[in-house]
């Protein structure tokens, strides 16, 4: 089956300095977030599964893993880099399950769980992708 419409040439990279600043909000987001956990919460206001561990823990494991990721980008260590990610990504998935268990009703309360599950699934498409990349990304590597 043919598409009616033909696509264009444009290839959708952005370019090496915008590229880094997009990827550099995929540690940053844990990070931050792992701050708000540290600050602390009221306990009315915690999901069960936030309540499963104690909120300093669950803010070093988000500040942790934010802060291997940008190590590892910067050292260009890529197991470093994967594992940050994946952590990263685990994390933030679990929290927005939890999240999204119990604010999400009939009348909304679905914004935040979202965040947590788009800045998740990044992380771990992200990592997924630089597992399958070829290579394993060293220079002058396809």
């Amino acid at each position: 089956m043919r598409w009616p419409i033909r696509r264009g040439g444009w290839v959708p990279l952005l370019p090496l300095p915008w590229r880094m600043a997009v990827m550099a909000l995929i540690p940053t987001t844990p990070v931050l977030l792992g701050v708000d956990y540290l600050m602390g919460e009221s306990g009315s206001t915690l999901t069960q599964v936030e309540k499963a561990m104690p909120l300093d823990v669950w803010g070093w494991l988000l500040i942790v893993s934010g802060s291997a990721i940008f190590v590892g980008f910067g050292m260009r260590w890529r197991l470093v880099t994967i594992g940050a990610l994946h952590v990263a990504g685990a994390v933030l998935i679990t929290l927005a399950v939890g999240i999204g268990a119990e604010t999400i009703d009939w009348q909304g309360g679905f914004r935040g769980p979202w965040l947590y599950l788009a800045f998740g699934l990044a992380s771990w498409m992200t990592a997924f992708g630089y597992v399958v990349r070829k290579g394993g990304g060293t220079r002058g590597s396809k």
